[in-house]
């Protein structure tokens, strides 16, 4: 197709445009951390891997909530590089209490 004849995708058979949450599930799923309780707030998502690190992404010490989709299981851990005190989530929205409340410096999907 040259310039002159580009056309809106919404306009071809079988092209339909999808929210975040439906392409996350679709390609596996994602966690979503956010700093506000009730999953509020700003936020910050990742679709699988390790994160040994999450200053990296300004988020270090500051999830209240999480979400978790497509029967994804994550591991967040208190201190950076997956040490210290951790915790395991499942598929499903959580509000982190007392220790892991602000206090998630790293994670990993299982």
């Amino acid at each position: 197709m040259s310039n002159n004849q580009i056309q809106s995708l919404s306009f071809i058979d079988g092209v339909e445009d999808i929210c975040q949450e439906n392409a996350a599930t679709f390609s596996g799923g994602r966690i979503i951390l956010y700093n506000g309780a009730n999953q509020t707030g700003t936020s910050v998502s990742f679709t699988g891997g390790r994160i040994a690190s999450l200053s990296r992404f300004g988020f270090d010490n500051r999830t209240s909530s999480i979400e978790i989709t497509n029967n994804q299981t994550w591991q967040l851990w208190v201190n950076p590089n997956f040490e210290g005190n951790d915790v395991i989530y499942g598929k499903g929205k959580y509000n982190l209490k007392g220790l892991y409340n602000n206090n998630i410096s790293s994670l990993s999907e299982r």
